[in-house]
C-alpha cells in the first residue's frame, strides 16, 4: 500500500514540476497532500494545503476544497480555532465566486458546514449553530442538510448543558442570598427552555427531512 502511495505522490509531484501552467496543477497538489496525510505525514500535508492560501494555488478551482481538508487536519491536531480561521478566510474569498458557479455552488454549503464544525469544537456554539441553521435552510435536497440538522441540535444541546451547569454552580454559590438565587434560577430555566425548544425543533426537522427524502 505504501508503495502505491509513493508512486502516486511522485506522479503528482512530477506533474507540478513538468507542467506548472497546467490547469490540473491545483488538483494534483490537493491529491498529493491527501496522499501525504494517508501516509501519516500530517505536518507535510498541512504545509502543502496551507500553500493554497497564496497564488498561484489560491486561484485553483479546488482551492476551497483544500481549505476544507486543511481545516479537517487541523481539527485532528486539536486546533479547532485555527481551523475556524482557515475556513473564515476561505469563505470570505470564495463564497461569492462559488455562488456564481453552477458546477461548484454546493461547495459553499460545504465550507459553511465545516466552519460550523470547527467553531463547535472551539465551543463557539452560537456561531456554529448559525452556520448549521443556514446550511439546513439553503441546502434543500442535499444530504448535507441532514448533517447540518444533526450538528445544529448537538451544539444547541451543548449550549443548554452549559447553561444548566452554570445555573447549578450559581445556585450553590448563592447560598441563602435571595437575589443571587433568583439569578441562578433564571439561568437554569433558560437552559431548560433551550432543551424543550430543541426537542420541538428536532421533531419538526425530522419530519421535514423525512418528506425530503421520500
Amino acid at each position: 500500500r505504501n508503495e502505491a502511495f509513493n508512486k502516486a505522490r511522485t506522479a503528482f509531484e512530477k506533474l507540478a514540476r513538468e507542467y506548472p501552467q497546467s490547469p490540473v496543477v491545483g488538483s494534483a497538489a490537493l491529491e498529493r497532500a491527501q496522499v501525504m496525510a494517508l501516509q501519516g505525514d500530517k505536518g507535510g500535508a498541512i504545509n502543502s494545503l496551507a500553500a493554497f492560501a497564496n497564488d498561484p494555488l489560491a486561484k485553483s478551482p479546488v482551492a476551497p476544497l483544500a481549505a476544507v481538508h486543511l481545516a479537517t487536519l487541523l481539527r485532528e491536531q486539536n486546533q479547532p480555532a485555527e481551523a475556524a480561521k482557515v475556513l473564515a478566510a476561505a469563505r470570505q474569498k470564495y463564497e461569492g465566486p462559488l455562488a456564481a458557479d453552477r458546477d461548484r455552488a454546493d461547495w459553499g454549503h460545504l465550507l459553511r458546514f465545516h466552519h460550523g464544525v470547527a467553531l463547535a469544537e472551539a465551543e463557539k456554539f452560537a456561531d456554529a449553530r448559525g452556520l448549521f441553521d443556514r446550511v439546513y435552510a439553503e441546502a434543500k435536497g442535499q444530504p448535507i442538510r441532514a448533517d447540518a440538522a444533526l450538528r445544529a441540535g448537538q451544539v444547541r444541546l451543548a449550549d443548554a448543558r452549559k447553561q444548566l451547569q452554570q445555573g447549578a454552580k450559581l445556585a450553590v454559590e448563592a447560598g441563602k442570598d435571595g437575589g443571587k438565587q433568583a439569578e441562578a434560577d433564571k439561568v437554569t430555566q433558560a437552559g431548560r427552555t433551550a432543551v424543550y425548544e430543541l426537542a420541538n425543533e428536532l421533531v419538526n426537522r425530522n419530519r421535514e427531512l423525512r418528506d425530503q427524502f421520500k
